[in-house]
């Protein structure tokens, strides 16, 4: 029979293993709670006809890392000379697009391509014509800045000193300390991950064109887009054979897909009854898609009505 001593100093040891137990237990169910908020997908806020956009996507945004790549996408640090920032070459004023034909680097080489509007790139399935397998905003947001052929912003081979200069600015640190609280300084991950956090965060879901078609608003839309939404729809021109989805675009080269013979086209009198002057860029892309000669203006014009209808992104 256990002494009354022998059995209270048992009793001691059994209630101190079971608090020891208990605590373990509440630190590892912690540990995962904080791992689960950490992996929790990030919510656009989209209506309600838009899906969310992949949850990979999602997972690796958060409004911390939304607000890091905000100050991220407009640094000059970013460029070679301090002359540069994403924003020189996606301005927000013009749909985050430059509205050139190409933008020149800080070196005076010109670029290969015109610069594309970054709307909506979270639900894009590949995000360049040149390369369909680039699908990571995180792979892509690296080409203007390190990319050599050709130099856009020339921070190839000075990955440090960016890194050095980011880490060196308090307000940067801030941020970085907010986005990623277990980094102690800017690498290639926090600066790749803040700015595709930004870029994905850009919506433009609730445009006349969505109005007017998703939520059957009958007064968002001109009546010469609505003219030109027929157009735009019609078998004959073919414009939504490659523009067509959520986003009017796969992301995908299409210019050798079949074109519809020249003879197809019959334009009704109320479209071509007054000629209107072509307007840059959007007309410019309707006229050379659907072979309109320029005294085409009013047909062009339509066109050009509901493509800028559709999605502009003004964030």
């Amino acid at each position: 029979m256990l002494s009354p001593r022998t059995f209270s100093s048992r009793h001691r040891a059994l209630v101190t293993t079971s608090i020891a137990i208990a605590l373990l237990l509440l630190a590892f169910g912690a540990a995962k709670l904080l791992t689960r908020t950490s992996e929790t997908a990030y919510r656009f806020v989209v209506p309600a006809w838009t899906p969310q956009p992949p949850r990979e996507i999602a997972k690796a945004m958060s409004p911390a890392r939304i607000e890091l790549g905000r100050h991220l996408f407009y640094s000059p640090k970013l460029s070679v000379d301090g002359t540069m920032s994403c924003a020189s070459c996606h301005q927000q004023h013009k749909a985050f697009t430059d509205g050139e034909v190409v933008h020149v680097g800080v070196h005076g080489e010109p670029g290969l391509r015109n610069v594309p509007s970054l709307a909506n790139l979270a639900w894009m399935p590949t995000l360049n014509w040149a390369n369909p397998k680039l699908k990571a905003l995180e792979n892509q947001v690296r080409i203007p800045i390190f990319g050599e052929n050709p130099t856009e912003m020339g921070m190839h081979g000075r990955e440090g000193a960016l890194f050095a200069a980011l880490d060196a600015d308090p307000k940067m640190m801030a941020l970085l300390r907010s986005a990623y609280p277990a980094k102690s300084g800017f690498d290639i991950e926090a600066l790749t991950g803040g700015l595709a956090a930004f870029v994905h965060s850009m919506t433009s879901f609730n445009s006349p064109f969505d109005r007017y078609f998703r939520e059957h608003d009958s007064n968002a839309v001109s009546a010469s887009a609505l003219r030109g939404m027929k157009l735009f729809y019609t078998d004959e021109i073919g414009c939504r054979h490659c523009h067509d989805g959520l986003n009017f675009t796969d992301n995908l080269h299409s210019a050798d897909k079949v074109k519809p013979a020249r003879s197809a086209f019959t334009i009704p009198d109320s479209i071509t009854g007054t000629t209107r002057a072509p307007i840059r860029n959007a007309t410019r892309g309707a006229r050379e898609i659907t072979w309109f000669a320029q005294g085409r203006g009013a047909v062009s014009y339509a066109v050009t009505a509901q493509c800028r209808s559709n999605r502009s992104v003004y964030a």
